[in-house]
């Protein structure tokens, strides 16, 4: 396999502001883990003397972003608090802002993970070393300057856009996705894969065309997977060499199985070796490529967060995020 060289971290610095003014985004949601981690970010915040606005997020997607299009161009630098639910709204809403506002500048995206599954981190971090950091460590390099360039996937659906810095689903993820939607305990992770042992012997894979590079399959879906990142589901390596560091995607399908093979295929997913599985198919999407689910009513999931229903279109963001390392 080719190695992917990826670019050098750049140190950053600020083309419209003299004074760096951070904007802390942060998941309300009760949590004793994300509420220290918060008050040891304030503390070194203040201890730095720097400029900083909290704002826990909404539920709604929409009033988030009426926020970040009225107030984005205050701020030099992001610090998200939360997991990959929060990390998604944000950029989101970045992407939003600068479409819709005249910003003259891009803001630095820092990452303080703090959800229950931290899919998008264990590979921007490097999931050995994440566990090797120290939250001074974490709160360090949210704090600091050097970053490194992230590139997007984006998803076009019943009018609407949604972009993606890990992984959009159609399929028996984004089934439990919905289902799991009011879910958000420390077990979620957890329950992903449990819920998944559940359902999956028994999900009735429905009929699915996919459009890519051309060419039209058809084919009784169990998952099409769209990955600009490594993890999913609470740590499953669903695309083991995918790097959001790259201009691509990887897409995964996974036809209908018999009930045996369908188990032993998930059961491969938990340690990345489902790649070589009979009928697994994988390739990659270039900024050039674009796949399009011409069936209707399937459900959709974007970073774990059931979004809507096919049809879709997908293909790599011209969009990008300035993100922290």
């Amino acid at each position: 396999m080719p190695v992917v060289q990826m670019p050098e971290a750049q140190n950053i610095e600020s083309e419209a502001h003299t004074t760096i003014h951070y904007l802390v985004v942060f998941n309300p949601v009760q949590s004793a883990k994300r509420q220290k981690l918060l008050a040891l970010l304030i503390s070194e915040l203040k201890h730095r003397s720097l400029n900083y606005t909290l704002y826990p997020t909404e539920a709604n997607l929409t009033a988030n972003q009426y926020y970040f299009k009225a107030h984005l161009k205050e701020y030099t630098d992001v610090v998200i608090l939360g997991g990959d639910g929060t990390f998604n709204v944000v950029v989101n809403c970045i992407v939003d802002a600068h479409l819709h506002q005249n910003i003259s500048h891009k803001v630095n995206v820092g990452l303080l993970p703090a959800g229950t599954g931290n899919d998008f981190s264990k590979q921007w971090f490097n999931k050995a070393k994440q566990k090797g950091h120290s939250q001074q460590d974490l709160i360090n390099i949210v704090l600091g300057n050097q970053v490194q360039t992230l590139y997007l996937g984006e998803c076009h659906y019943d009018n609407k856009v949604r972009y993606f810095n890990n992984v959009l689903g159609v399929g028996f993820d984004a089934v439990i996705a919905k289902q799991l939607a009011h879910q958000k305990s420390l077990f979620r992770s957890l329950s992903y894969l449990v819920a998944a042992l559940r359902h999956i012997p028994f999900y009735q894979e429905p009929k699915c065309e996919l459009v890519f590079k051309g060419k039209t399959t058809k084919y009784r879906n169990l998952i099409t997977a769209f990955a600009n990142s490594q993890y999913f589901g609470g740590g499953l390596p669903i695309a083991p060499n995918q790097d959001g560091r790259t201009e691509s995607l990887t897409v995964i399908r996974a036809p209908k199985l018999s009930v045996i093979p369908k188990v032993m295929l998930l059961l491969k997913l938990t340690k990345g070796r489902h790649l070589s599985s009979k009928g697994v198919f994988h390739d990659k999407m270039q900024k050039e490529d674009e796949a399009e689910i011409t069936t209707a009513g399937l459900e959709i999931e974007a970073d774990g967060e059931y979004i809507g229903e096919t049809p879709c279109k997908v293909k790599v963001s011209s969009h990008t995020i300035n993100l922290k390392v």
